[in-house]
């Protein structure tokens, strides 16, 4: 009977045990690439919903500028700012890759850009300003239903909460923005309806800002109070009072224009507080990418290791 020579007692001996780590690391690795694609995803997420926060703002602004053009203003200003939704929303859509949103979310990102092209035939063929913010502000509400249905883990969710909360507040200005600058270049006395909705909708801008705004981080909400207390807002708040102080009257002392460039910088501000407070969201998203690389590199290094001594020991 032929005797096992040392060197395949010791392989037959060593064989179980390797195996197993072998086992061990192949789990050990899938596990830290499946880490590795779920932050991949997390950040294309959250460039998703970076992106969607700009295009938001500025089919806002695009409300603002038609309302105003209905009204008599300037064109040329409303064609500049297509211009400039339809680039963020070509933004928009390639960030859509590798983000493994539902096809349904895709399907109304689609959509509601295509309402935007269509909305805007119907500006250019003399819809009144009325239905024009009416019209803007349903697409924009189906925005933020979309960027509802973006989610994003735990941590980051309420690293958003403030963001999230405060766009409310955003949008009002927006609306007032809008349907003020409109009131303003018509220079008419305000139907009863009309002064009924600006009266409501100013009321509830100025609740929703010095409500929401504690629920961003205590930069932000400093960001926020150095805007409420700036020449804009108060420009802003201003012109309220002398459109509902005229309201049956008109002639009012404002130049519509110019109410709409101070409007446009307090709501810009907004935006740049929220987008401040994403760059915090970026570093965790990058740390988090980071150390699930790290690990991986380490779970394959330690895998190869193993192999090549497996592969020493069997020959």
């Amino acid at each position: 009977m032929k005797r096992w020579s040392l060197k395949l007692k010791l392989f037959i001996l060593i064989l179980f045990p390797i195996l197993s780590n072998l086992y061990y690391l192949q789990t050990y690795v899938s596990e830290e690439w499946k880490a590795y694609e779920s932050a991949q995803v997390e950040n294309s997420k959250a460039q998703v919903f970076e992106n969607l926060l700009k295009f938001i703002h500025h089919v806002q602004i695009e409300r603002g500028r038609s309302a105003l053009f209905a009204s008599g203003g300037d064109r040329q200003a409303v064609i500049q700012k297509r211009k400039e939704v339809d680039e963020l929303g070509k933004g928009l859509s390639a960030s859509l890759v590798g983000a493994q949103l539902k096809q349904e979310i895709q399907n109304e990102i689609n959509e509601n850009q295509n309402q935007i092209s269509s909305l805007r035939n119907e500006v250019d063929s003399g819809l009144v300003p009325a239905e024009i913010v009416k019209k803007y502000s349903k697409i924009i509400e189906n925005f933020f239903q979309i960027e509802s249905q973006i989610s994003l883990n735990s941590k980051l969710t309420a690293e958003l909460l403030g963001v999230v909360n405060l766009e409310p507040a955003k949008e009002f200005a927006g609306l007032a923005r809008a349907r003020g600058a409109s009131i303003l270049k018509k220079n008419l006395p305000l139907e009863i309806e009309q002064e009924m909705v600006f009266r409501v909708l100013v009321t509830i801008l100025q609740q929703t800002v010095d409500s929401k705004a504690s629920t961003l981080s205590l930069d932000g909400r400093n960001k926020i109070n150095e805007i409420l207390k700036g020449p804009d807002w108060q420009f802003f708040r201003d012109s309220f009072s002398e459109i509902l102080k005229k309201s049956k009257t008109g002639n009012y002392e404002i130049n519509a224009d110019l109410y709409f460039s101070h409007a446009t910088q307090v709501v810009d501000g907004m935006l740049n507080v929220f987008l401040d407070e994403f760059v915090v969201i970026k570093e965790m998203l990058k740390m988090q990418k980071e150390n699930t690389q790290k690990d991986l590199m380490i779970a394959i290094g330690r895998s190869l290791f193993f192999f090549a001594v497996f592969l020493g020991i069997s020959f």
